[in-house]
């Protein structure tokens, strides 16, 4: 009889540290200036997070952040959504004017104003 309560003991000990061991995992507590979007697996932080929910419905607005934040080649800070980059300045975080970016003029632009 002490031999089945040693085996019922064990058994119970098994089960026990079978469930805990299968919990058991990484768990990352995320800062409060910094938002995950497993969507696309990156990251939005600090102002530029701030620019991001200041808008109504930033995922309509900007999309999913598609890179981390980054120094471009002209040594400014941005940060890549599917819809916009945003760009760090002194001051603020703004939109990048990508059509001025973009844009080469290969012959200057006539604006024809017969109001």
């Amino acid at each position: 009889m002490s031999l089945m309560k040693a085996v019922r003991r064990l058994t119970i000990l098994i089960l026990t540290l079978t469930i805990l061991m299968a919990t058991w995992g990484s768990v990352y507590a995320q800062s409060a200036g910094v938002q995950y979007f497993p969507e696309t697996g990156h990251n939005v932080r600090d102002a530029f997070l701030q620019f991001y929910t200041a808008a109504k419905n930033p995922t309509l607005v900007y999309g999913y952040p598609i890179t981390e934040q980054i120094t471009s080649k002209d040594g400014k800070t941005v940060q890549y959504f599917q819809r916009a980059r945003f760009e760090l300045t002194n001051t603020a975080v703004q939109l990048t004017a990508l059509g001025l970016i973009t844009y080469q003029a290969k012959t200057p632009l006539v604006i024809n104003n017969t109001n």
